[in-house]
């Protein structure tokens, strides 16, 4: 009976394993998750991952509970998306949310009104009862993403058990970048800006992804008369998607692809370091990676980070490569010495810093960076501080629960002053902030603060020779959070995925489960 219950046991996390596996691969190669036919695989597979759970706990017989505040936290997260929806009475959500109850009951938002016209007397309120999120169905979409993201953290925690299992996690995700950086190499210097270099949105065969995918991906539209569309005459006006340079098959533009490589990129260089590392062999190099025949995936591996770190570099500028540059350094400097690799940990990360800024230099001698589209939304400071500056009038007209969650694009062009619609803020953390208000940034700086608490006794239990993989750890988190204070990152549900998958696997090192970083005795 115990070797079936064995048995069976490993079948459920191989089960997992390769549930992981394809959420995170298989969301990158559905056009990053946004196509119409992928959501519903997703859910089907977050329904697995459930079941397997439960029949993991069923077949052991007892639950493992862990005390971490990331799950509560995300939680909490969605307990905020489900009060966002609720309809309240007016009088109460007057007082919560002046603005949005202006807009569910008189149809206009009386601060916008006013400052257009301050002789203006706003209609009387209807006696109803209304939400705080100005868009219901946005914010509905959202939770259901969000519970399927949830899942994916918490399995990603209670999965990862030891290194070989940290490394599925952490594989998919280099995988992926990898792919895409590939790919993304080839699209550019063949001049090819359709996904995959050969298909356009909306005019593909039926599993690409149409025009109306590509609005709901992080992107810009613009509103423009029915006539230029199909020739009929009114008064009618459809938006109409900016159509970018689209890097691998990520819809989302050259944004997308930073966004997969401030995960993917200083992954890629720690598992490197890792494989390389000596762990008490006195084996030369050579030797040690011949004798373990790892040598093809060191060289794949090494090529991935000099070529990723460039084509970063080319399409991010100067600006928006400084997390990027930090990630790389935290990932590769201070774990050299510990590890054992020395030097050789020094000169690859200097060769991957090199690349990075080769691709900079490219960005801007070569004029890389003039091709709008090819370049990031925020990688103009002029327009990033005015759409950031639009957001954070935004965030102070819906100051405790904000506008809902996952309802920027509905809200936005309400305070745009340009043509253009951006359906984000421009920054992850900014648009956090407007759609949950004062609510969400306590729930975020809450996570922030139990990571730091938590990181030194975490540290504390990695060996010298495993250092890498926990620096790796550490400069992911803070390569992919500091992008995502000057850029979009997880309104892209490739993006979320693997950063839900990522920091699940952290949580479980911070809270003090099993260290991910050691095999299993």
């Amino acid at each position: 009976m115990g070797t079936l219950r064995t048995r069976i046991l490993e079948w459920i996390d191989r089960l997992q394993a390769g549930i992981l596996v394809a959420m995170l691969v298989g969301s990158a190669l559905a056009f990053g998750g946004v196509v119409w036919w992928w959501r519903p695989v997703l859910a089907a597979l977050a329904g697995l991952l459930v079941v397997s759970g439960l029949a993991r706990v069923a077949v052991e017989g007892k639950a493992r509970i862990r005390l971490s505040l990331l799950p509560i936290l995300g939680a909490l997260a969605l307990g905020l998306a489900v009060a966002q929806l609720v309809p309240m009475p007016g009088s109460l959500a007057g007082r919560i949310s002046p603005e949005s109850r202006s807009l569910h009951a008189r149809g206009v938002l009386t601060g916008r009104l006013l400052q257009d016209d301050p002789r203006a007397e706003p209609p009387e309120p209807a006696a109803s009862r209304t939400p705080t999120t100005v868009d219901r169905s946005a914010t509905l979409r959202w939770l259901f993403d969000a519970s399927i993201g949830l899942v994916v953290l918490i399995t990603s925690a209670r999965f990862a058990r030891r290194i070989g299992r940290t490394m599925v996690i952490w594989g998919s995700v280099v995988a992926v970048f990898g792919l895409l950086t590939g790919a993304g190499l080839v699209q550019l210097i063949g001049g090819r800006t359709g996904l995959w270099g050969v298909i356009t949105p909306g005019e593909g065969p039926f599993w690409a992804p149409s025009t109306l995918d590509l609005l709901k991906a992080p992107g810009v539209s613009l509103l423009r008369p029915l006539a230029e569309e199909s020739g009929a005459i009114g008064p009618w006006m459809l938006p109409r998607p900016d159509r970018p340079s689209f890097i691998g098959g990520l819809l989302g533009g050259p944004g997308a692809y930073l966004a997969v490589a401030a995960l993917g990129l200083p992954l890629t260089l720690a598992v490197l370091l890792q494989l390389l590392a000596p762990r008490g062999s006195r084996e030369p190099l050579a030797d040690r990676v011949g004798r373990s025949g790892t040598g093809p995936l060191v060289a794949l591996l090494a090529i991935v980070v000099v070529l990723g770190a460039g084509l970063v570099g080319a399409i991010a500028g100067p600006i928006l490569a400084v997390p990027f540059a930090i990630g790389l350094a935290i990932a590769g400097l201070p774990g050299a010495w510990p590890t054992g690799l020395r030097w050789l940990a020094v000169g690859l990360t200097l060769l991957a810093l090199s690349g990075l800024g080769a691709g900079v230099a490219g960005n801007r001698l070569a004029g890389w960076g003039s091709d709008p589209k090819l370049s990031p939304i925020t990688a103009d400071l002029d327009r990033a501080e005015q759409l950031w500056r639009e957001s954070a009038r935004i965030a102070r007209d819906f100051p405790l629960l904000g506008t809902g969650l996952g309802t920027f694009g509905r809200i936005h062009p309400s305070y745009k002053l340009t043509d253009e619609s951006p359906n984000t803020a421009g920054s992850s953390v900014l648009q956090w902030i407007v759609e949950a208000g004062l609510a969400g940034a306590t729930l975020l700086a809450l996570a922030g603060i139990w990571g730091l608490a938590r990181i030194v006794r975490a540290w504390r239990r990695v060996g010298s020779a495993d250092r890498a993989l926990a620096w790796g750890a550490l400069a992911t988190a803070l390569c992919f959070l500091g992008f995502a204070a000057v850029h979009w990152t997880v309104e892209l549900p490739a993006v979320a995925l693997a950063a839900c998958a990522v920091f699940g696997t952290m949580d479980r090192w911070l809270s003090g489960g099993t260290d991910l970083f050691v095999e299993a005795a």
